[in-house]
């Protein structure tokens, strides 16, 4: 039991979910297959320098604000460094290429637009337009199988907080 008696589209999704052949990760050679020695090599370095709790405090102390107040070169640093590796692109069709590289392989994405409401009603209707514009999306594109909604973006943070606050 639980609060919804019944749930058929969580429960075929459920059914889906279980049926799906998980990929063997512990096969490096066909996991990253796609990437170039020189990707490779380069990715390796990144996480090298991500597992220094250092330097990756340091540079995102400084990294967010430096890309907040749109200091020069800082966007550039992200986009070329550590966007490239856990971000497919900044609109659904930027991300196109990427979605579908991965669909080859048959590897899913999931669509997570990410931003966040401000709290006005016109943030509000951007938000539910790009998730609408997602899910539309998503209908299409087989590789595309999910996305992904933030409470925040639905709903005002003082409600959020009474919400919270009364758990």
């Amino acid at each position: 039991g639980g609060p919804v008696p019944e749930f058929p589209l969580a429960e075929t999704a459920l059914e889906q979910f279980r049926a799906l052949q998980v990929p063997d990760f512990s096969d490096t050679e066909a996991t990253f297959r796609h990437r170039s020695d020189r990707e490779l090599r380069w990715t390796a370095r990144l996480f090298r320098l991500m597992g220094k709790p250092w330097l990756t405090n340091a540079l995102s102390a400084a990294g967010i604000p430096a890309v907040k107040f749109n200091l020069p070169g800082a966007e550039w640093a992200v986009r070329n460094t550590i966007f490239p590796q856990f971000v497919g692109g900044v609109s659904l069709a930027d991300s196109q290429p990427v979605i579908e590289s991965l669909g080859e392989r048959g590897v899913t994405a999931i669509l997570d637009y990410g931003a966040e409401a401000k709290n006005s009603d016109a943030d509000f209707e951007q938000f539910a337009s790009e998730v609408t514009s997602a899910i539309h999306f998503a209908a299409v594109n087989e590789a595309a199988v999910a996305g992904v909604i933030k409470i925040t973006g639905l709903a005002h943070d003082e409600m959020l907080e009474r919400l919270n606050d009364d758990v």
